[in-house]
């Protein structure tokens, strides 16, 4: 059993004169270990990783990361997000440096370079983001969270906007190093096969507010192999979940004509 890195409580998160997005929501994550979420669009998934990475404060609740109450973001939480968000004028090798907060000294140079190399990208530190692909944009990105490397990555869906070979192959790259690394990962994605192909467990939730349903525990073998039986059962049982979860969400109540008031 490996202690556990991450301990959130959120009593409950809402913005000023609006429903609640998370309430009473908990979620504990080990080291070492890699979990996804999926549930509806909306649901507050983003909102989650924003809180957890310290971007978020406006909620009541505790985020504990190894024991310590966590107010801010830092350098051993790291998230990617659905866009790069590369800077257009600088080069690759800047891109990543840019996460440094400082100049490109040797030493920065090796780290920059490493991760690049780390994600596949060595051969193009001085390429413009221009000059890349979607998949090698979110390879950047991820390199960009790697130069220090943290101790919980979170995934905001980066594999959304790429094809399906990119979004495979990078996938297998996230795999890779997270494994080497020792590195903990929340992932939230609608995709059911990628969040059953990398995570130990996948949380799915409900919305509105958003609290986790149902956990299905994902232990097979690595690497896994997409077309296996096993994996099919797995992505199954995820499907069947969240079929069930949206069974059960309330319908919005729509006002009637008749239920307005008059002027």
């Amino acid at each position: 059993m490996q202690p556990t890195l991450l301990e959130l409580r959120v009593e409950r998160m809402s913005y000023p004169g609006g429903e609640a997005i998370l309430q009473e929501f908990a979620l504990d994550i080990s080291s070492g270990e890699i979990a996804s979420i999926v549930g509806a669009s909306g649901a507050g998934k983003t909102t989650l990783l924003r809180i957890i990475a310290g971007l978020e404060t406006r909620f009541s609740g505790k985020v504990l990361f190894d024991g310590k109450e966590r107010k801010a973001p830092g350098p051993d939480v790291q998230i990617v997000f659905q866009e790069h968000r590369l800077l257009p004028w600088l080069r690759v090798v800047d891109n990543v440096a840019f996460a440094l907060n400082g100049g490109l000294g040797d030493e920065a140079h090796d780290q920059v370079r490493n991760a690049l190399v780390d994600v596949g990208l060595g051969d193009k530190l001085q390429r413009w983001p221009w000059q890349l692909s979607g998949g090698e944009e979110q390879r950047v990105a991820l390199a960009r969270t790697l130069v220090r490397p943290p101790r919980l990555l979170l995934l905001d869906e980066p594999l959304r906007n790429l094809d399906m070979l990119s979004a495979s192959a990078l996938l297998r790259v996230i795999e890779r190093i997270v494994r080497e690394r020792t590195i903990s990962v929340i992932l939230v994605s609608h995709n059911i096969e990628d969040a059953v192909a990398l995570s130990d467990s996948v949380h799915v939730v409900a919305a509105h507010p958003m609290r986790i349903k149902r956990t299905i525990p994902i232990s097979l073998v690595r690497p896994r192999a997409r077309t296996s039986m096993d994996f099919s059962e797995s992505c199954a049982e995820v499907v069947k979940a969240l079929e069930r979860v949206q069974s059960e969400q309330p319908m919005p109540t729509i006002p009637s004509e008749h239920s307005k008031s008059n002027p």
